[in-house]
């Protein structure tokens, strides 16, 4: 069985260097990298070998806008493996060995790892954020004064209804779920995802111009075609993914080597986001991957 490790990226960092010559020294893994199209692709080229790919299509991706769908799509479609399709950022590394996270995926039988919102989140109403289209400033990462006021003053007031994607949603009778972006999916899953895409382009249509929809896009997919997904109350989220939203100063926290402990009492598959001056040679003697 070949899994598949769909990197999103925007940078060359150390943290990327040291995800990709761990997934890709096992043989039954491929990587494939997007690359940010507003990023120079001659800092990754070196990345590139067997089974590590750079994808053609690339997209000039905007924080909390439909453009990282469009490349969450992309990457899919070049992923068609027999095992699981995992995506990843340029900020995640491995909190496993490749073949302990293999074997996991393994075990899981056809289940996909997508974490829903639930008990051990602060609920964010998805619908706040696809009944409305959301102006430019909102997919804006490093926003002025000037555009938190207007993004503050547009949640409380907002203008333009999302009329097209609030029918869309009656008339298929599609309810709308919120969770963790990043994913494992099953090869099954990732089929009748991108098939159901292709017959049915009005469900893409309906997410445009919403805020955040990659927070929302795949998991409504995913409960709509009724896909089967792991779920355990007892784990840090389903998606085992480690993020510290607690500790700060940023959020999620930026890790290093501090948070070795916690991240393998989590018993997590990736973590994110690396520190840019983390040793990982050190990390990777710590945690015996």
């Amino acid at each position: 069985m070949t899994h598949s490790y769909c990197i999103l990226a925007h940078k060359f960092s150390d943290s990327l260097q040291f995800t990709i010559d761990k997934l890709s020294s096992s043989n039954n893994t491929v990587v494939y990298l997007h690359i940010d199209l507003k990023s120079d692709i001659s800092s990754f080229i070196h990345l590139q070998k067997n089974n590590v790919k750079i994808i053609e299509t690339r997209i000039d991706i905007k924080w909390g806008d439909i453009s990282m769908i469009d490349a969450t799509i992309e990457i899919l479609r070049c992923s068609r493996v027999d095992g699981y399709c995992t995506l990843l950022s340029g900020d995640d590394f491995p909190c496993k060995s490749t073949d302990e996270i293999n074997n996991f995926l393994e075990s899981l039988g056809g289940d996909s790892l997508m974490h829903f919102q639930d008990s051990r989140n602060s609920f964010i109403d998805p619908y706040n954020r696809f009944n409305y289209q959301y102006p430019w400033c909102f997919f804006k990462k490093n926003k002025s004064f000037i555009d938190k006021v207007f993004c503050k003053l547009y949640k409380v007031f907002p203008l333009i209804n999302n009329s097209y994607g609030k029918n869309y949603l009656i008339k298929n009778n599609i309810q709308l779920f919120k969770g963790t972006q990043w994913f494992s999916l099953s090869s099954s899953s990732v089929s009748k995802i991108i098939d159901f895409l292709d017959k049915e382009p009005n469900y893409y249509r309906s997410f445009k111009k919403t805020f955040c929809p990659d927070e929302m896009f795949f998991h409504t997919l995913v409960r709509y075609l009724s896909l089967p997904t792991y779920h355990s109350l007892s784990e840090v989220n389903d998606c085992l993914r480690y993020l510290d939203w607690e500790s700060g100063p940023e959020y999620p926290k930026i890790l290093g080597l501090s948070d070795i402990p916690s991240i393998k009492k989590s018993n997590c598959l990736f973590a994110r986001k690396a520190s840019s001056n983390m040793d990982f040679s050190e990390y990777e003697r710590m945690m015996e991957i």
